[in-house]
């Protein structure tokens, strides 16, 4: 499965969502709206017309050094994005006690 990274034309980003395709992560993001598929979403309110981008995994880094720690998770990857809109792009989140931000691959 891949990372897809879903933001509307306003900006806005609608989640993250795990699936096979970016129309398979399309749909998960109707269906977590209450909508049987992005299919039925378009005929009631209109076609999707944001960004669906696959996240690439990135690299672990110490926020303090820069130093390439490994790879990063999924969950690290979404943690650093979600810190990124909080504290002013740094993405800074907490790995076993240091202060880390995933790098982009």
């Amino acid at each position: 499965m891949t990372s897809y990274q879903i933001i509307s034309s306003a900006g806005v980003e609608m989640g993250v969502y795990e699936a096979a395709t970016a129309a398979e992560a399309l749909d998960e993001m109707a269906r977590d709206a209450g909508y049987e598929s992005q299919a039925d979403a378009a005929a009631q309110v209109g076609p999707f017309d944001g960004t669906v981008r696959e996240l690439e995994p990135g690299t672990l880094c110490d926020y303090d050094t820069a130093e390439a720690i490994r790879l990063a998770t999924r969950e690290e990857l979404i943690a650093s994005i979600t810190a990124a809109r909080t504290d002013g792009g740094a993405g800074v989140i907490l790995v076993s006690g240091r202060r880390c931000y995933v790098s982009a691959s």
